[in-house]
């Protein structure tokens, strides 16, 4: 715990899925050409979660450390209260148990927590950047909005303020709405930097991935906005998750950027998938991951994995399947393969599996020593779920 009297970052903390039959999807241009993975039945295993509370816990995300340890943070709310809780597995994910605090707040808005190890420290050093916005005193509109780093020298037990990734005050428009950042995730880029991209809204209908970079997570460079999308269009692209692979068609390095957007109407979500060759610095192929069928069912909140030789898995909330329409409050967990990226594109397949029971959201996703775990909430109680495909 922490204050930070400054910004008031002194109130922190954090905030973040269904079993129904996989469904239909819109054309796939790449299984049009002949390109279409034959479908994959995923095994599913559970895994024991024990968070305190129990309820009332969303958007989880889970990292593997250098000595083994596996941690797993989420958001707890309690009406306007928010605390980011940590958990840690020290049997290869099997179970979880309580095991740090990194942030709390009375008011305001946290929530998005991502972790990333740094260093090679022993203990494990960590880095935990989550949204971490100011709102007026009726909690109806926001005042500040900033992304917030903090640091754990003991493998995730105890944390203090580091730094703030980005931040700035809101700046209402003529309709009132104030564009803010959301959805931080960091990786280890090539030069041993801390790559971190987020979420900021350009408009209520326009939304682009900005990247800054920190050798430490102390100092982070000014945020620059990689245009995964061209300035002339209006797309919600958010809610990213990156992984490297090497594209099989000539051996590069690349890395596959997963997200969210709003291709299909301004409140409608799909996801889509793009490419990097320079080590996340642009993003120039893009191409479709899942859209479902029907004018207003969504898919979104995507996090993605290498699976080696087996090729790319992604998670990601839909609401095709659910009985209610009351997207994102409503969905479900689904899981998609690929065979991997080949010639700058991705032919995935076509028809999701289900990985988490009814009204499930905010997926996680890890794969370490061949294994793939799956992390979500489901009602407010996060829950974890070995894949195989």
């Amino acid at each position: 715990m922490f204050i930070n009297t400054i910004i008031q970052a002194a109130l922190l903390l954090l905030s973040c899925l269904p079993f129904l039959a996989s469904s239909r999807s819109i054309p796939n241009p790449l299984a049009q050409r002949g390109l279409e993975l034959s479908p994959r039945a995923v095994q599913v295993q559970a895994v024991k979660v024990e968070a305190t509370p129990a309820s009332d816990n969303h958007y989880s995300r889970v990292t593997r450390l250098s000595d083994g340890s596996i941690l797993l943070a989420y958001t707890h709310f309690n009406d306007k209260e928010r605390t980011i809780q940590v958990l840690k597995s020290t049997n290869n994910g099997a179970s979880f148990q309580p095991w740090g605090e990194i942030a709390h707040r009375t008011s305001g808005d946290m929530d998005n927590v991502f972790l990333q190890e740094v260093g090679s420290t022993s203990p494990p050093t960590v880095l935990a950047a989550f949204r971490n916005h100011d709102k007026t005193d009726d909690n109806k509109a926001y005042t500040h909005f900033r992304i917030t780093v903090c640091r754990s020298e003991d493998g995730g037990k105890n944390w203090k303020f580091l730094s703030q990734a980005h931040e700035f005050p809101a700046q209402p428009n003529a309709d009132g709405f104030a564009p803010g950042i959301w959805e931080p995730f960091m990786r280890i880029g090539a030069d041993g930097n801390i790559q971190m991209t987020f979420s900021k809204e350009l408009a209520k209908d326009d939304q682009q991935t900005f990247r800054t970079t920190s050798k430490d997570g102390s100092r982070w460079s000014p945020a620059v906005n990689l245009k995964v999308h061209k300035d002339d269009v209006k797309l919600r692209d958010g809610m990213q998750g990156i992984v490297k692979v090497k594209d099989q068609k000539d051996g590069r390095d690349a890395l596959v950027m997963v997200f969210e957007t709003t291709r299909r109407g301004e409140h409608v979500f799909s996801v889509e998938y793009a490419v990097s060759y320079d080590d996340g610095a642009t993003y120039p192929e893009r191409g479709l991951v899942y859209a479902p069928a029907g004018d207003k069912k969504n898919a979104g909140s995507p996090q993605i994995v290498n699976l080696g030789d087996k090729g790319l898995a992604v998670l990601f909330m839909t609401d095709e399947s659910t009985p209610t329409q009351d997207w994102p409050a409503i969905a479900q967990i689904k899981g998609l393969t690929s065979a991997g990226l080949k010639g700058g594109k991705i032919a995935w397949g076509t028809r999701p599996e289900v990985v988490g029971n009814a009204n499930s959201q905010w997926p996680g996703l890890l794969s370490f020593n061949g294994k793939i775990l799956g992390v979500f909430d489901n009602d407010g109680v996060v829950q974890g779920r070995f894949l195989s495909w």
